[in-house]
């Protein structure tokens, strides 16, 4: 089977609406920045029901650790996966700083459909999503 991940930090305590959006962020870079025949496994990953496991991460460090992970599996930023950063004009406050001064909060990770086995190196470090009350 293939499947999509995304890692969402969860010491952000964001809405539903902002959980929603970055989550939407990932699907939209994985989409825009590659050319659809140049995915591999995705025709796959449709017939299979484009199915997507959203886990957490405890913070930026801990969600860091799924680019190494991803990394040490030969998984390219930009391509096979990618960081999403909130640039903190609704909820969320500032953490870092692009080089031109613009201020942003690093928010998940996302992948683009990879199979089980490479899905299960990256996901055993996280849990799964949990909704409980407010974010």
């Amino acid at each position: 089977m293939v499947k999509q991940i995304i890692i969402v930090r969860k010491d952000l305590k964001i809405s539903y609406g902002k959980f929603g959006a970055q989550v939407a962020h990932v699907f939209i870079a994985f989409l825009l920045k590659n050319d659809r025949k140049d995915i591999p496994l995705f025709d796959e990953w449709l017939k299979d029901g484009e199915t997507k496991v959203i886990c957490s991460a405890r913070n930026k460090t801990n969600l860091l650790k799924a680019k190494i992970i991803a990394e040490g599996l030969g998984l390219k930023e930009n391509k096979d996966f990618w960081i999403i950063c909130d640039l903190c004009r609704t909820e969320l406050k500032i953490e870092d700083y692009y080089e031109d001064g613009t201020g942003y909060t690093m928010t998940c990770i996302g992948f683009r459909p990879l199979k089980d086995d490479i899905v299960d190196k990256i996901s055993k470090k996280f849990q799964l999503f949990r909704v409980e009350g407010d974010m």
